[in-house]
Order: C-alpha cells, then structure tokens, then sequence
C-alpha cells in the first residue's frame, strides 16, 4: 500500500476545533477555581488559622522562660 499525503481530517479545521476546545477547558478550570475559593467555609477556615496561630504563639511565650533562654545561649 502506497503512502500518501492525504490526513484523515482538514488539518487546519482540526486546530481551529483544538484551540475552541482548549479555551473552553480553560475557561472551565478558572470558573470551578473562583467557585471553590468562594465558598462559605473558607470566611471560616481563615479565621480558625488565625485562632491555631495565635494559640501556637501563646505556648511558644509560655515555654520561653528565662531557664530556656538561659539552655539556649
């Protein structure tokens, strides 16, 4: 069987549907990103880090007496 240079498909049909297809993929992605980020538990979440920091920061200062600072140096 002889090779040819005919493709199966319009080749610069077939870019043009890719591309439409990538952007739409894309545009999916970033819209499903906006969505997660956006939802209610995150006010939340942001806030019960802040709380975590703060506790972490206050047993921190607890365990720094002047015997650690003194083991330190």
């Amino acid at each position: 069987m002889p090779a040819t240079d005919q493709y199966w498909r319009n080749l610069p049909q077939m870019h043009k549907v890719f591309a439409g297809s990538s952007v739409v993929l894309l545009l999916a992605t970033v819209l499903m990103m906006y969505k997660d980020e956006s939802r209610s538990w995150r006010v939340y979440q942001r806030q019960a880090d802040v709380y975590k920091a703060e506790k972490l920061e206050k047993e921190l200062e607890a365990v720094r007496t002047g015997e650690y600072e003194a083991e330190v140096a």
